[in-house]
């Protein structure tokens, strides 16, 4: 699958410091030059969208200042390819949007390339699960909030509600979700549900 039309290139002011991640990560800078996943073991994507995101407008911008910092630091002691395709583009529509999270996500682990993603709203979390859920792949969910974006049974899907969408298409495409930080006053119902479910809490 071609996905380079789902990209726009981005723009790292540099120049970085010998053997920093800036120094040796492949990017995407030229609209006519979209790097080669060849030999790659990670692949960086940021997301240009904040639709959905709920008192965090803005978050969009997040994956160019990420990289400002992310690229001044060394990496350890080990051997692994890194290529940064880009951003995202914001879809027509947020499905859209969420439609290309998906697909991109889906083709790489079938590349058996870890897809890392930067920026963007909580709600692009659904859109990632939704790839591996296509794949049939058991995975893992670790949630580090302190608050449980379960949203109400009907509302549509946004930064606060994408784990309630999550859970409830639970299957044996995910196994052993874990919350970590949240942070509850007193027993309530929301608390009640997670035990329910055997949801591993780290408060």
């Amino acid at each position: 699958m071609e996905f380079s039309e789902y990209f726009s290139p981005i723009e790292i002011p540099g120049p970085f410091p010998k053997i920093s991640l800036g120094d040796s990560i492949n990017f995407f800078s030229d609209k006519n030059n979209f790097p080669s996943l060849k030999g790659a073991n990670i692949a960086i994507l940021g997301i240009e969208e904040d639709r959905q995101a709920v008192n965090n407008k803005g978050c969009a911008q997040g994956p160019d200042h990420i990289r400002k910092h992310l690229y001044r630091l060394y990496p350890g002691g080990y051997s692994v390819k890194i290529t940064d395709l880009g951003n995202i583009k914001q879809g027509h529509t947020i499905d859209d949007t969420y439609f290309a999270v998906s697909s991109v996500i889906t083709e790489l682990v079938k590349k058996k390339i870890v897809p890392v993603i930067v920026g963007g709203s909580q709600d692009l979390t659904y859109a990632n699960y939704k790839a591996y859920q296509a794949l049939g792949h058991t995975i893992n969910a670790v949630a580090i909030d302190s608050a449980f974006d379960l949203g109400d049974i009907d509302s549509a899907l946004d930064s606060q509600s994408y784990l309630g969408k999550i859970i409830l298409g639970l299957s044996l495409t995910m196994l052993a979700p874990i919350i970590i930080g949240l942070a509850f006053g007193e027993i309530n119902p929301t608390l009640d549900f997670l035990i329910s479910l055997e949801i591993g809490l780290i408060f």
